[in-house]
């Protein structure tokens, strides 16, 4: 009788871990980034730290975002096998100039000192299939040696150059939008003067040049009269 209350307080225990787990959001998947690419995966040397599958991705990748319920599975199944990761490129831009990453979501398998380019379909069992003995079937590579303190200067130096385009390109929009508007507004203005003194300067009095030469007339006639 003792042991059904212990059987009982070990599933609410279990049922509570997994929950714990799930809140947590805990994933095979490991994230890499510029700091920890080289150190984690060892990937110039190939020797410590075993085979890595690496997804590189953008966050507002809509294929990536297909692909992330599908990896995180890889992940599970290939644990203990082979090391499953995945890097923003977004917020890693060196491990992206690396690896010449042009296209998102692009996955590569380092094994060794090699890199194997993945060109199959983005399916769990394909990219199972893929890590465990599928790379054999492609050419590898002989992997990038990780960038230096000038590559990183030299991300940095073109990244704000970048920046700063953008931020002068978009006062310069601005700039030419305003004088554009100013302009208008004054010829407008200088219209609108234009019409109003037009309007508002005095009619010629036709009734007094009618009557001066009424006058001028009946002279006219008057001096003949006499004349004659």
């Amino acid at each position: 009788m003792k042991l059904v209350p212990l059987l009982f307080l070990a599933l609410v225990c279990r049922i509570g871990w997994a929950a714990n787990d799930n809140e947590n959001g805990d994933s095979n998947v490991v994230d890499l980034t510029d700091e920890t690419f080289e150190h984690l995966t060892q990937a110039s040397t190939g020797s410590t730290t075993g085979d890595w599958l690496i997804e590189f991705y953008a966050p507002w990748c809509g294929h990536c975002q297909r692909l992330a319920p599908i990896y995180d599975e890889v992940g599970r199944v290939l644990k203990g096998e082979v090391n499953v990761a995945k890097v923003d490129v977004t917020s890693s831009p060196l491990a992206g100039d690396r690896f010449s990453i042009k296209s998102f979501p692009t996955i590569k398998f380092l094994r060794k000192g090699s890199v194997y380019d993945y060109n199959g379909p983005r399916t769990k069992d394909s990219l199972i299939q893929f890590a465990r003995d599928g790379y054999q079937q492609v050419e590898g590579q002989k992997i990038p040696v990780p960038p230096t303190m000038i590559d990183r200067l030299r991300t940095q130096l073109v990244e704000g150059l970048t920046d700063l385009q953008v931020v002068f390109q978009h006062k310069l929009a601005a700039a030419v939008i305003i004088f554009a508007f100013g302009l208008l507004l004054g010829v407008l203005f200088t219209t609108l003067v234009v019409v109003v003194n037009t309007s508002s300067q005095p009619a010629a009095p036709r009734h007094v040049v009618s009557r001066t030469v009424t006058t001028t007339v009946s002279e006219a006639v008057e001096g003949r009269h006499k004349a004659e």
